[in-house]
This record gives structure tokens, C-alpha cells and sequence, in this order.
């Protein structure tokens, strides 16, 4: 599906183009309360992230427009993205999507200053493609695959913000640049890449198969249960890795272990976890609740 809803079982509700201007203080206070409070994944950090986000581009004059789509399905679901540039978060776990995927699209316009007019014109270029590749066979998962382009002769000046909800999470594969990417609640392995920008994955699902996760001028968060099984291959080029085994068995005997490197072993499995930064911090927490976490962690 490209921008519209001519096919019948997807359905789209578009919502206007928005500038963000003339912000009350007494709603950001209320906002950063709601942010200092929660839990690292939950629709208040999200509304609070949106809220700050929002702030943020109506300072510099940034234009946007947002447009959901609900894409029929049950059972576990895996989702790949492919974005041309801009922040992408997938979530699973999510019991009020028990009969479908829901898909929020919100394309921005970054040229800034005296340019928000260009800004606003430029959404249309934005494009977007969303399909559900069936299972391959009957033990398999069917993949919500969404792609993103931009037809726009200054790309560098945009950006495509895509959110995935879903009740079942399966894996998870990522391409973006210039973006955050976060990933909750996933059940299966993730495959995420992007640049100048943190990635986080949180989830309450035992992680033993092999994942990869790049960035560069980024952190990366990864928070998994003790039940979980692999091979940590973690390394940054100008940050730290830091790590914190609650539960499950550690094993870090490796000699190339350093305050930028960590090589170990949680409960002598045999998956491989790839973690790789420059410029940025690596943080791995293994412990009871991945979630006990706030929005700004500065140690595992």
C-alpha cells in the first residue's frame, strides 16, 4: 500500500498537517512529571517523548503530518522497516492490538528558520509502502514489511517518523539513518541499524538467538531476562560498555575485555548479540524486570 487506501483490508486515518507554536508552560511541567515517572516503555513516556519532540520542531519551525494504518492480523507478526531517514519504534505486548497492526506514519519537514513554508510543501514527497508477506510455513510468522522514500530534491531536509503496535511481536528488522530506534517486547531476535541516533531494546521475552544492533553517534540500550541465552560481542569507538547481571550466569573472562569492549557469556548460550557504536555509550542489563527502567538511563 503507498499512501493511500485503495486496498480494502488496510484502512488509513489521516490526521492534518501541524506547526508547533505557541507551547503553555504549565503543560510541559505536566509532561515532564508524567516522563519523570515512568516505567522506560509505556504510552506516557511515549505521549511525553511526542510532547518534548513536538516542542522541539515547533522551535525551529518544522512542519508535519501524520496519517495510521490498520493492517488486519493475529498471532505473532514480524516487522521489518526500511526508512530512508528518521526515528522508527516497534511495540509488542500490546493487548488492544489483538486483531490487527496499527502503523502511525508522521512525515516532517526540517528545513528550519525562514524555510517552514518549503517545510509544509514538501510532505507530500514523502512516500510510504506497507505489505503483510504471509508465512512461509505453518510454524512460521507473517512479516508486516513497511518501506519509506522521499521524491523531495533536498532529502536531508526530511524525515518519516514510523511507530508499529502489535500484540505479538516476532523479529525485528530495522534500517533508518538519522534516527532513533526503539524495540519493546519482542519476542524473536532484532537486526537494527541506523546513525546518529540511540537505539534501545527492551523486552520480558528470553533473547537466545543472534542479533545484531549498529549505530554510530549513538548509545545503545539493550535490556533482556535472565532466561535468556548467548554470546555478548559488544564494542564502541569513543564510549563506554557498561553491563549489570541481576540473573541468569555471566561469564567475562575474555582478555579483550576493556573499559570500551566486553566479550562474555550469559547462560552458556550459544546465540550471538553484536553491539556496535562510535561515539556512543553501550549498555547491557540483564535482570528481573527490563522495564524498571527510566527514560534517560545512564547505567545499566
Amino acid at each position: 500500500m503507498r499512501n493511500s487506501c485503495s486496498s480494502a483490508p488496510v484502512s488509513c486515518l489521516p490526521r492534518p498537517t501541524r506547526s508547533v507554536t505557541g507551547l503553555v508552560f504549565a503543560a510541559s511541567l505536566l509532561a515532564a512529571s508524567s516522563l519523570a515517572g515512568c516505567s522506560g516503555d509505556s504510552d506516557v513516556e511515549r505521549g511525553a517523548h511526542r510532547f518534548f519532540d513536538d516542542v522541539g520542531h515547533g522551535v525551529l519551525g518544522h512542519q508535519s503530518s501524520s496519517e495510521q494504518v490498520v493492517v488486519p492480523v493475529s498471532g505473532v507478526v514480524n516487522v521489518e522497516v526500511h526508512n530512508f531517514a528518521g526515528d522508527v519504534f516497534v511495540r509488542g505486548d500490546r493487548s488492544d492490538r489483538a486483531a490487527d497492526a496499527l502503523v502511525i506514519f508522521d512525515r516532517r519537514g526540517v528545513h528550519g528558520g525562514p524555510r517552514d513554508v518549503e517545510s509544509e510543501q514538501s510532505l507530500p514527497d514523502i512516500h510510504w509502502d506497507t505489505e503483510l508477506v504471509p508465512a512461509a510455513a505453518p510454524d512460521q510468522a507473517p512479516t508486516l514489511k513497511i518501506t519509506s522514500r522521499t521524491e523531495h530534491a533536498e532529502p536531508w531536509f526530511q524525515r518519516l517518523e514510523i511507530e508499529v503496535l502489535v500484540a505479538q511481536l516476532g523479529r525485528v528488522d530495522v534500517i533508518t539513518k538519522r534516527g532513533r530506534v526503539q524495540v519493546s517486547n519482542n519476542q524473536g531476535p532484532v537486526d537494527l541499524t541506523t546513525s546518529k541516533g540511540d537505539v534501545r531494546v527492551i523486552t520480558t521475552w528470553p533473547q537466545k538467538r543472534d542479533s545484531v544492533i549498529i549505530t554510530s553517534e549513538g548509545d545503545i540500550d539493550f535490556r533482556v531476562r535472565g532466561e535468556s541465552g548467548f554470546v555478548l560481542d559488544a564494542e564502541t569507538v569513543g564510549g563506554l560498555v557498561k553491563t549489570r547481571c541481576d540473573a541468569g550466569r555471566w561469564t567475562a573472562v575474555d582478555a579483550r575485555n576493556d573499559h570500551d569492549s566486553m566479550f562474555a557469556t550469559l547462560n552458556g548460550g550459544d546465540g550471538r548479540v553484536v553491539l556496535r557504536t562510535t561515539d556512543g555509550n553501550i549498555r547491557v542489563a540483564v535482570v528481573g524486570d527490563p522495564h524498571s527502567v527510566g527514560s534517560f538511563p545512564i547505567a545499566p
